[in-house]
């Protein structure tokens, strides 16, 4: 499980973000903390990664709602990390969507060679990248 603390500096976010996301129920950790030092929330790895890839995101060209950024988490959450790695196996390591069912549509990076519009392109978020930077985090602890 990784705190509430570690998503955030994960997710390049200030605490207050996340705290209001959890407060208004965006985001709901794996683990609800309580009030007082050394009783932060507590996610999954999958949540972070979540977490992560909503603000991205946030800060891309377009933008991206809080419900939006809501359903993101979400959908990431209802994942397995096997489920993540045999995307990431398959060559699936960017964000396109979160579809109607409720899943995370994945694809491959697309490449300068490939016709993308810029705006496209800006917007794609390594969800692979941010993966490893998670387990990264979880493993200093």
């Amino acid at each position: 499980m990784i705190t509430s603390s570690r998503v955030c500096e994960i997710a390049e976010v200030p605490s207050t973000t996340l705290a209001d996301w959890v407060a208004k129920g965006f985001v709901i950790p794996a683990v609800p903390g309580g009030v007082g030092r050394g009783k932060s929330h507590r996610f999954t790895v999958t949540q972070a990664v979540g977490v992560a890839v909503a603000v991205a995101l946030s800060k891309s060209e377009r933008g991206c709602s809080t419900e939006h950024a809501a359903r993101v988490v979400e959908a990431f959450g209802k994942m397995t990390e096997s489920e993540l790695a045999a995307r990431f196996c398959r060559g699936a390591t960017h964000f396109l969507f979160v579809g109607r069912s409720g899943h995370v549509a994945m694809d491959g990076p697309y490449y300068p060679d490939q016709p993308v519009a810029h705006s496209v392109a800006s917007d794609l978020v390594d969800v692979e990248a941010i993966y490893d930077r998670v387990k990264a985090s979880a493993a200093a602890v």
